[in-house]
C-alpha cells in the first residue's frame, strides 16, 4: 500500500474500518459516537438532585434580614 493510499484511508472512516493492513493511525483510534443510552450510564442519568440544608437556608434568610434592617434602620 502506498503512502497517499495509506493516507486516503485513514481520511475516509469507512475504508479505515474495513482495512486490515493499516498502519496504526498517528492521531490513535477513530472516535465512536457514542448513543443516548451510553451517554446516559456515563452522566448517572442525572437523578441526583441538588439539596439545600436548612443551615444554609436560615443564614441566608437571616443575613437578607439583617442587610435589610440595616439599611432601613441606618
Amino acid at each position: 500500500m502506498t503512502r497517499e493510499a495509506v493516507v486516503q484511508a485513514w481520511k475516509n472512516p469507512e475504508a479505515r474500518a474495513a482495512a486490515t493492513e493499516l498502519p496504526a493511525h498517528p492521531a490513535g483510534p477513530a472516535l465512536v459516537e457514542l448513543g443516548d443510552e451510553t451517554l446516559q450510564e456515563i452522566i448517572g442519568r442525572g437523578d441526583v438532585q441538588a439539596e439545600t440544608t436548612p443551615f444554609c437556608v436560615g443564614f441566608a434568610v437571616g443575613l437578607s434580614i439583617g442587610v435589610v434592617l440595616s439599611v432601613v434602620k441606618c
